[in-house]
């Protein structure tokens, strides 16, 4: 994958998000690829692209049971770590918010 900026990664993360296709892994790899590299990155997005992100994360939890049940090492590999990330991420910019505006 080129190197893009982040709102190119978030745009291109929310359409495959919208347009999931669970029985092409490859475009599954894709979109994964691209969350992870977002998630990285989550300290340079604005608190708007943060949100945006965030509503394509709920659209996305609608379908990883279903991508659990049919790959299960993708997932375990993938999936599980990134889904870490996430959470660690969005606690310390969650932190950092709180002191910034309190």
């Amino acid at each position: 994958m080129k190197t893009l900026n982040m709102q190119d990664l978030l745009k291109q993360y929310k359409i495959d998000v919208e347009y999931i296709d669970l029985d092409d892994t490859f475009e599954l790899e894709d979109m994964f690829h691209t969350r992870s590299e977002i998630v990285k990155n989550l300290d340079k997005l604005s608190l708007d692209e943060v949100k945006e992100f965030l509503k394509a994360e709920k659209e996305l939890s609608k379908y990883l049971s279903e991508i659990k049940n049919r790959y299960k090492t993708f997932y375990k590999k993938n999936v599980e770590p990134i889904n870490k990330e996430l959470r660690n991420r969005l606690k310390i910019l969650k932190e950092h918010i709180s002191l910034v505006y309190t």
